[in-house]
């Protein structure tokens, strides 16, 4: 989710980081996501728009659908219902999204929530305190980038970059991704400073 909610890099970022000096434990540190950008609402309110304009012209067509008896319009019927309730509930909680990362020790928790409810929590145990890594992932390369050749150097794929964690039980685990190596590095050194 890296690449579209950002992860704050220094601790001047107050709004964002939490340092809690937890008494006879080690500090524990909150890195809390940003907000997707101001443009992404303004697509949602348009999204928004066009769904109230196509339901008022589709609604008394669906209901006399739904109201058919045959079971393929009843298929139909529920199929656009259920279309018309999840894109508006899923964009809002894109919108609303947060990510968590907590850490404290050898301890890092990865906390997922929509509009402050956490729907997925991990615990992990980390190997150290300082075994985050960042490596380069690009799942495909483009013709521009296979064939190298100098006017096509803007329209290659860069890839991006991965945050990645060794967990006690010696495996590797994700934690985030971004566009800048650099940033990731500041987050790791963050981390590993708890």
């Amino acid at each position: 989710m890296g690449l579209l909610f950002i992860m704050p890099v220094s601790e001047k970022e107050t709004d964002r980081v939490s340092i809690s000096d937890n008494s006879g434990s080690p500090p524990t540190v909150t890195l809390k996501s940003y907000g997707l950008p101001l443009i992404f609402w303004a697509y949602c309110l348009g999204i928004f728009i066009t769904l109230v304009v196509m339901y008022t012209a589709a609604s008394d067509p669906l209901t006399k659908l739904g109201n058919n008896g045959d079971i393929y319009s009843s298929l139909i019927y529920y199929a656009v219902w259920l279309t018309f309730t999840a894109i508006p509930l899923t964009l809002t909680m894109a919108l609303f999204y947060e990510k968590s990362l907590i850490k404290s020790g050898l301890s890092l928790s990865i906390k997922h929530k929509v509009m402050g409810i956490p729907f997925f929590w991990r615990k992990l145990a980390l190997q150290s305190s300082d075994s985050f890594i960042v490596e380069h992932y690009m799942d495909t390369p483009n013709i521009a980038r296979k064939k190298q050749v100098a006017e096509f150097r803007a329209f290659q794929n860069q890839g991006h970059f991965v945050l990645k964690a060794h967990l006690k039980n010696g495996k590797l685990l994700l934690i985030d991704r971004h566009g800048r190596k650099a940033d990731l590095k500041k987050i790791a050194a963050l981390l590993s400073k708890y």
